[in-house]
């Protein structure tokens, strides 16, 4: 599954403070990405998700590639991806950012323990605790 992020095809925005949303400011590539704080800092107390449901039934050795970059404040407030395959009753991470990274910077997360699985929901979320940020 290839997926640009450059509509809302196919994504879910969830959460009780905070919205991702497409942003042109300074995209990876193409014409816009999704940012959780589109044009501007995210909010004290972000809680928001993005999510999208895939279909891992024929894979082998799937990865999930994206590119990010982030300005989180240290430790207590974290970037993550997880892997859901109870229809998001339970989610296991399979990464997670705190800090900066100025850069845009590529990831590759090995999905294999999730392969042959026909209803898989990846989420990108982004908590905030209510700290200054």
């Amino acid at each position: 599954v290839v997926d640009p992020l450059e509509s809302d095809a196919n994504w879910v925005v969830e959460g009780s403070t905070g919205a991702w949303a497409l942003d042109g400011t300074a995209p990876h590539g193409g014409a816009s990405s999704y940012s959780d704080s589109p044009g501007g800092a995210y909010v004290n107390g972000l809680d928001t998700s993005l999510t999208t449901a895939v279909n891992l039934s024929t894979a082998t050795w799937p990865v999930l590639t994206f590119w990010d970059r982030f300005g989180f404040q240290v430790n207590g407030d974290v970037g993550h991806v997880d892997v859901s395959v109870d229809s998001g009753a339970s989610w296991t991470g399979v990464y997670a950012a705190t800090g900066t990274s100025a850069a845009w910077t590529e990831r590759r997360i090995d999905l294999s323990p999730f392969a042959g699985r026909a209803s898989v929901i990846l989420r990108f979320r982004s908590y905030a605790d209510g700290a200054t940020v």
